[in-house]
């Protein structure tokens, strides 16, 4: 059982390569349509975002301003809504990337080390810190990232009638209105099958040359390991390395010496 399972390791990378493949020709061609900008969302984003922007709540914490944004998460193309209080602190959040933000975390905490080393770099008092503070926000609603290929953001400011402070709305929204060419369940077994698949040709590839290696004499563990870590490259350096030891262990062909 053992031998049989060393002998079809080979085929099994070849056809879990292959696998890999096909699953991402197949995500990307469902994908792509999603990232195109068609601007047939925006309208509808931009009415959801009014009503709220227009309703001035007295704090935060206004119950009617709060059951509005839950509201507002479910409209069309709404992915996240985030609430930024006048400190910087995210004080709600909700939708498909808001596990990125914690409630109660601070934007210059949140935000992508590339925007604050940007910030950083540039010349003291160039920056207000109404506009520091903009800035962050915008790059922590983008931390997730995974996304962005799909989503655009906004920042629009929410006026607080109480002490005449100004919080933060941040929104995610689907760039397209295009659907999934496939069922959804369909999407995520693909997805699956492909995580799957590459694992499989990753782990497969240095077991074959573990294999291969120890019954040859070679130091198998080593191999397996720089094979493990470098696959197709790595695995093209131990075949050019076995190369030349196959050909000088090859027995001579005494039959046609004899002829």
């Amino acid at each position: 059982m053992f031998n049989r399972f060393v002998k079809i390791l080979p085929a099994l990378a070849i056809f879990s390569g292959l696998t890999i493949i096909a699953c991402f020709l197949i995500l990307w061609k469902t994908l792509s349509p999603l990232g195109v900008d068609n601007g047939r969302t925006i309208p509808l984003v931009k009415t959801t975002i009014a009503k709220l922007t227009d309703l001035h709540p007295a704090s935060l914490d206004d119950p009617e301003f709060l059951k509005a944004m839950e509201q507002a998460v479910h409209e069309p193309y709404i992915a996240t809504l985030w609430l930024i209080g006048p400190e910087g602190r995210i004080v709600w959040a909700a939708g498909s990337t808001a596990q990125s933000t914690p409630v109660g975390q601070g934007v210059e905490t949140l935000a992508t080390t590339d925007t604050q080393r940007i910030i950083a770099s540039l010349p003291q008092g160039t920056l207000d810190e109404t506009s520091r503070l903009w800035l962050l926000a915008a790059s922590a609603i983008r931390r997730e990232g995974e996304h962005n290929d799909i989503y655009r953001h906004v920042l629009r400011p929410i006026q607080l009638s109480k002490d005449n402070q100004q919080a933060i709305l941040g929104v995610a929204y689907l760039a397209s209105d295009a659907k999934l060419s496939i069922k959804p369940w369909m999407f995520y077994l693909f997805k699956i099958v492909f995580q799957l698949s590459f694992l499989i040709y990753w782990l497969s590839i240095p077991l074959c040359v573990y294999f291969d290696a120890k019954q040859h004499g070679e130091w198998a563990l080593v191999w397996a390991a720089f094979v493990l870590i470098g696959n197709v490259v790595a695995l093209i350096a131990y075949i050019l390395t076995r190369a030349p030891r196959l050909i000088r262990s090859t027995p001579p062909n005494t039959e046609a010496g004899k002829s």
